[in-house]
């Protein structure tokens, strides 16, 4: 059909970075899926001509990305504890700035689902989905990652001018 993929990822169970890429696939082949869908006469190729679904899609795939990015972040070589918590901040903290600009109508940090809506000329009627998912992420980041202390590590960046811990016994 002339596209750029040959063909949807499968087996996404044996990673679960796998899913990301497969949301990302097949919102870039939904055309390509619809036309199929439409020809073996599956009642699923209506979801792939509904605008709505669409942007949730386009949302989901671009919120995998970030996940996604995070994911890699945090296995890259030689990091060290203290690094991977302030990655774990970061990344919460940007979904507390994210909802908010989503709260505001501003959804340029999401390149596929801003792309979809300007390309297809439509209004955005999921930011109420997307408020209500970066909520619950959030939650969910705050009960794997409880808020600590920044100064935590301190000792461990600048062990010279930092104080060390008061459960750090010295010999």
């Amino acid at each position: 059909m002339g596209s750029d993929h040959t063909a949807v990822l499968f087996h996404s169970g044996s990673r679960w970075q796998s899913h990301g890429k497969v949301i990302s696939r097949v919102f870039e082949l939904r055309d390509e899926i619809r036309i199929f869908l439409e020809e073996e006469g599956n009642e699923l190729a209506i979801k792939l001509n509904n605008n709505n679904f669409l942007m949730k899609l386009a949302y989901l795939s671009d919120m995998f990305q970030k996940l996604n990015e995070l994911n890699l972040q945090m296995q890259a070589t030689n990091t060290h504890l203290p690094q991977l918590a302030d990655k774990i901040t970061s990344f919460t903290r940007k979904l507390e700035m994210w909802e908010q600009k989503v709260k505001e109508g501003n959804i340029d940090l999401f390149e596929k689902l801003k792309s979809f809506i300007e390309v297809n000329k439509l209004q955005n009627t999921v930011i109420l989905y997307m408020t209500t998912h970066i909520s619950a992420l959030q939650k969910h980041f705050q009960r794997y990652f409880p808020v600590q202390d920044p100064a935590k590590y301190d000792w461990i960046r600048d062990p010279f001018s930092a104080t060390s811990p008061s459960d750090c016994s010295t010999a």
